[in-house]
Protein backbone atom coordinates (compact mmCIF):
# COMPACT_ATOMS: atom_id res chain seq x y z
CA UNK A 1 0.00 0.00 0.00
CA UNK A 2 1.45 3.77 -0.92
CA UNK A 3 1.19 6.41 1.24
CA UNK A 4 -0.14 9.34 1.58
CA UNK A 5 -0.82 12.85 3.11
CA UNK A 6 -2.72 12.47 6.74
CA UNK A 7 -2.02 15.63 7.78
CA UNK A 8 -0.41 19.40 6.46
CA UNK A 9 0.41 21.89 8.53
CA UNK A 10 1.46 25.76 7.33
CA UNK A 11 3.74 27.52 9.59
CA UNK A 12 4.64 31.22 10.14
CA UNK A 13 7.67 30.98 9.40
CA UNK A 14 7.54 30.01 6.02
CA UNK A 15 7.49 25.96 6.05
CA UNK A 16 5.04 22.70 5.43
CA UNK A 17 5.13 20.42 7.14
CA UNK A 18 3.07 16.78 5.97
CA UNK A 19 2.65 13.96 7.74
CA UNK A 20 2.54 10.59 6.11
CA UNK A 21 0.78 7.08 6.20
CA UNK A 22 -0.88 4.13 4.94
CA UNK A 23 -4.45 4.56 6.49
CA UNK A 24 -6.74 7.45 7.94
CA UNK A 25 -5.52 7.30 11.61
CA UNK A 26 -2.79 8.90 13.53
CA UNK A 27 -1.48 4.97 14.43
CA UNK A 28 -0.95 4.88 10.57
CA UNK A 29 1.71 7.86 10.56
CA UNK A 30 5.22 6.60 9.38
CA UNK A 31 7.35 9.35 8.78
CA UNK A 32 6.62 13.18 8.00
CA UNK A 33 8.48 15.87 5.57
CA UNK A 34 9.35 19.43 6.62
CA UNK A 35 9.85 21.66 3.10
CA UNK A 36 11.17 24.97 3.45
CA UNK A 37 11.61 27.78 1.35
CA UNK A 38 8.53 29.52 0.96
CA UNK A 39 8.36 33.10 1.03
CA UNK A 40 6.76 34.47 3.88
CA UNK A 41 3.46 33.20 6.16
CA UNK A 42 1.61 29.88 4.99
CA UNK A 43 -1.66 31.94 4.51
CA UNK A 44 -3.79 28.86 2.94
CA UNK A 45 -3.38 24.85 2.69
CA UNK A 46 -6.71 23.92 1.03
CA UNK A 47 -7.32 20.23 -0.78
CA UNK A 48 -9.37 20.20 -4.08
CA UNK A 49 -12.72 18.91 -3.70
CA UNK A 50 -12.05 15.35 -5.14
CA UNK A 51 -9.11 15.14 -3.23
CA UNK A 52 -6.42 14.58 -5.46
CA UNK A 53 -4.20 17.87 -5.09
CA UNK A 54 -3.41 20.18 -2.59
CA UNK A 55 -2.64 23.47 -3.21
CA UNK A 56 -0.57 25.98 -1.03
CA UNK A 57 0.00 29.68 -0.88
CA UNK A 58 2.68 31.89 1.04
CA UNK A 59 1.89 35.13 2.01
CA UNK A 60 4.68 37.03 -0.06
CA UNK A 61 5.84 33.66 -2.37
CA UNK A 62 3.48 35.16 -5.13
CA UNK A 63 2.67 31.82 -6.25
CA UNK A 64 0.15 29.26 -5.58
CA UNK A 65 1.68 25.44 -5.38
CA UNK A 66 -0.12 22.13 -5.94
CA UNK A 67 1.09 18.96 -4.54
CA UNK A 68 0.15 15.30 -5.43
CA UNK A 69 -1.18 13.57 -2.44
CA UNK A 70 2.15 11.59 -2.00
CA UNK A 71 3.80 14.83 -1.24
CA UNK A 72 5.30 15.77 -4.52
CA UNK A 73 4.85 19.35 -6.09
CA UNK A 74 2.89 18.57 -9.48
CA UNK A 75 3.02 23.00 -10.68
CA UNK A 76 3.56 26.19 -9.27
CA UNK A 77 1.26 28.86 -10.14
CA UNK A 78 2.07 32.38 -10.29
CA UNK A 79 1.93 35.31 -12.77
CA UNK A 80 4.61 38.14 -13.19
CA UNK A 81 2.58 40.80 -11.33
CA UNK A 82 1.85 38.64 -8.40
CA UNK A 83 3.78 40.01 -5.02
CA UNK A 84 1.54 38.65 -2.45
CA UNK A 85 -1.69 36.19 -2.32
CA UNK A 86 -4.00 36.83 0.04
CA UNK A 87 -6.64 33.73 -0.72
CA UNK A 88 -7.44 31.32 -2.91
CA UNK A 89 -10.20 29.20 -3.72
CA UNK A 90 -10.95 25.47 -5.35
CA UNK A 91 -13.80 25.58 -7.61
CA UNK A 92 -16.51 22.38 -6.32
CA UNK A 93 -15.62 20.48 -9.62
CA UNK A 94 -11.93 20.84 -8.87
CA UNK A 95 -11.30 22.47 -11.95
CA UNK A 96 -10.96 25.69 -10.98
CA UNK A 97 -8.35 27.99 -9.07
CA UNK A 98 -9.26 31.39 -8.29
CA UNK A 99 -6.57 33.57 -6.41
CA UNK A 100 -6.78 36.67 -4.70
CA UNK A 101 -3.76 38.90 -4.64
CA UNK A 102 -2.31 42.38 -4.45
CA UNK A 103 -3.12 42.88 -8.18
CA UNK A 104 -6.33 44.46 -8.76
CA UNK A 105 -7.84 41.76 -11.10
CA UNK A 106 -8.97 38.36 -10.03
CA UNK A 107 -7.37 35.34 -11.59
CA UNK A 108 -9.09 32.37 -12.65
CA UNK A 109 -6.89 29.49 -13.14
CA UNK A 110 -8.33 26.20 -15.41
CA UNK A 111 -6.05 23.33 -14.25
CA UNK A 112 -7.34 20.88 -17.41
CA UNK A 113 -7.20 23.30 -20.35
CA UNK A 114 -4.12 25.25 -18.42
CA UNK A 115 -5.22 28.50 -19.08
CA UNK A 116 -5.89 31.38 -16.93
CA UNK A 117 -8.42 34.35 -17.15
CA UNK A 118 -8.55 37.89 -15.20
CA UNK A 119 -11.27 39.89 -14.22
CA UNK A 120 -10.97 43.67 -14.08
CA UNK A 121 -13.50 45.41 -11.35
CA UNK A 122 -12.08 45.90 -8.22
CA UNK A 123 -10.31 49.07 -7.54
CA UNK A 124 -7.41 48.02 -5.70
CA UNK A 125 -6.02 44.76 -4.01
CA UNK A 126 -8.18 41.29 -3.37
CA UNK A 127 -8.15 39.98 -0.10
CA UNK A 128 -10.50 37.19 -0.43
CA UNK A 129 -12.47 34.64 -2.83
CA UNK A 130 -15.09 31.56 -2.50
CA UNK A 131 -17.22 29.85 -4.73
CA UNK A 132 -20.62 28.85 -4.31
CA UNK A 133 -21.24 25.58 -4.01
CA UNK A 134 -22.64 25.08 -6.96
CA UNK A 135 -19.13 26.76 -8.28
CA UNK A 136 -21.42 29.18 -10.48
CA UNK A 137 -21.24 32.41 -8.61
CA UNK A 138 -17.66 33.41 -7.46
CA UNK A 139 -17.45 36.24 -4.70
CA UNK A 140 -14.63 38.41 -4.50
CA UNK A 141 -13.52 40.94 -1.45
CA UNK A 142 -11.82 44.03 -1.64
CA UNK A 143 -9.33 45.86 0.49
CA UNK A 144 -10.05 48.88 2.46
CA UNK A 145 -9.43 51.40 -0.75
CA UNK A 146 -12.09 49.36 -2.55
CA UNK A 147 -14.01 47.93 0.07
CA UNK A 148 -16.80 46.05 -2.61
CA UNK A 149 -18.01 42.56 -2.88
CA UNK A 150 -18.30 41.07 -6.41
CA UNK A 151 -20.27 38.76 -7.72
CA UNK A 152 -18.90 36.85 -11.30
CA UNK A 153 -20.18 33.78 -12.95
CA UNK A 154 -18.32 30.93 -13.92
CA UNK A 155 -17.39 32.16 -17.24
CA UNK A 156 -16.31 35.59 -15.41
CA UNK A 157 -19.01 37.83 -16.46
CA UNK A 158 -19.43 40.45 -13.84
CA UNK A 159 -22.98 39.67 -11.65
CA UNK A 160 -23.39 42.12 -9.32
CA UNK A 161 -21.58 44.68 -6.77
CA UNK A 162 -22.04 44.51 -3.27
CA UNK A 163 -21.89 47.67 -1.62
CA UNK A 164 -21.90 48.73 2.45
CA UNK A 165 -18.63 47.95 4.11
CA UNK A 166 -16.41 50.58 5.42
CA UNK A 167 -12.99 48.47 5.73
CA UNK A 168 -11.57 45.96 3.43
CA UNK A 169 -13.39 42.28 3.34
CA UNK A 170 -10.87 39.46 4.29
CA UNK A 171 -13.62 36.82 5.06
CA UNK A 172 -16.26 35.52 2.32
CA UNK A 173 -18.58 32.39 2.87
CA UNK A 174 -21.45 30.58 1.29
CA UNK A 175 -24.20 28.72 3.15
CA UNK A 176 -24.50 25.04 2.58
CA UNK A 177 -27.26 25.49 -0.12
CA UNK A 178 -25.88 28.80 -1.61
CA UNK A 179 -28.79 31.20 -1.12
CA UNK A 180 -26.46 33.52 1.61
CA UNK A 181 -23.05 35.07 1.15
CA UNK A 182 -21.74 36.02 4.60
CA UNK A 183 -18.94 38.69 4.12
CA UNK A 184 -16.58 39.52 7.26
CA UNK A 185 -14.84 43.28 7.07
CA UNK A 186 -11.77 44.25 9.27
CA UNK A 187 -12.06 45.70 12.64
CA UNK A 188 -10.59 49.21 12.25
CA UNK A 189 -13.24 51.47 10.74
CA UNK A 190 -15.77 48.22 10.59
CA UNK A 191 -15.80 44.97 12.06
CA UNK A 192 -18.92 43.38 10.82
CA UNK A 193 -20.36 40.56 9.11
CA UNK A 194 -22.77 41.17 6.79
CA UNK A 195 -25.49 38.72 5.21
CA UNK A 196 -26.51 38.98 1.30
CA UNK A 197 -28.92 37.05 -0.97
CA UNK A 198 -27.13 35.24 -3.63
CA UNK A 199 -27.85 38.33 -6.15
CA UNK A 200 -26.46 40.66 -3.45
CA UNK A 201 -29.11 42.09 -2.33
CA UNK A 202 -28.17 42.89 1.54
CA UNK A 203 -30.11 40.49 4.31
CA UNK A 204 -28.46 41.88 7.58
CA UNK A 205 -25.44 43.17 9.51
CA UNK A 206 -24.05 41.63 12.17
CA UNK A 207 -21.96 43.41 14.83
CA UNK A 208 -18.85 41.69 16.14
CA UNK A 209 -15.70 42.13 18.47
CA UNK A 210 -14.01 45.04 17.25
CA UNK A 211 -10.44 44.07 18.29
CA UNK A 212 -10.52 41.66 15.72
CA UNK A 213 -10.86 41.31 11.96
CA UNK A 214 -14.58 39.31 10.55
CA UNK A 215 -12.17 37.22 8.96
CA UNK A 216 -12.79 34.03 9.05
CA UNK A 217 -15.90 32.66 8.49
CA UNK A 218 -18.22 29.17 7.72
Amino acid sequence: MSKKILLVCGLLIGALIMWFGIGWYIKDVISSTKLEGFKGDLVKVAWSPDGKILATAAKTDGSIRLWSPDGKLIDTISEPNWYIVYDFAWSPNSQLIAAATDNKALSIINLVNKTKMNLSGHTDLIKSVSWSPNGEILASGGSYNDKTIRLWSQNGDPIAILNGHIDGIPGLAWSPDGKILASGSSNIRDGTVKLWTGTGELITTLNVDQSNDAGSLS
